[in-house]
C-alpha cells in the first residue's frame, strides 16, 4: 500500500491495530513514505499518545464535540478535557487515567 501510494492519509485505529508499538511502526513506515498519519479515534487517550509519539502524525486530533458514549467515555477517570481549542496529554502515569471503580 505504501509502495504504491495506495492511500493519501493513514488513519490507524490504536485499539484494534495492535496498539503503541504496532501504531509506532505503522507511524515510520508510513513517514518513509512521506505519508501522513492521523488516527481513528486520536483524541481518546491512547491516540493522543501516539500523536505525540510520532512525528508522522499531524496534531489533528478526531474528536466529536457534544457526543458522550456513557458505556465507555464514564469507565475513565481523568479524560483529556479541551482547553483553548487544544487536548493536552496528561503527566500521570501510564496513559493517564484511571479506572472508574464505582462502574465494576
Amino acid at each position: 500500500m505504501a509502495e504504491h501510494g495506495s492511500y493519501d492519509i493513514w488513519q490507524p485505529d490504536i485499539t484494534w491495530c495492535g496498539g503503541i508499538t504496532a501504531g509506532i511502526r505503522i507511524c515510520e513506515l508510513a513517514s518513509q513514505y512521506g505519508i501522513p498519519v492521523v488516527p481513528h479515534r486520536g483524541g481518546e487517550v491512547w491516540g493522543l499518545h501516539l500523536i505525540a509519539a510520532s512525528n508522522s502524525c499531524s496534531n489533528l486530533a478526531e474528536l466529536v464535540l457534544g457526543r458522550q458514549d456513557t458505556a465507555t467515555d464514564d469507565l475513565w477517570v481523568g479524560n483529556p478535557a479541551i482547553t483553548d481549542g487544544k487536548l493536552s496529554i496528561s503527566d500521570h502515569p501510564g496513559f493517564g487515567v484511571q479506572l472508574n471503580e464505582a462502574m465494576l
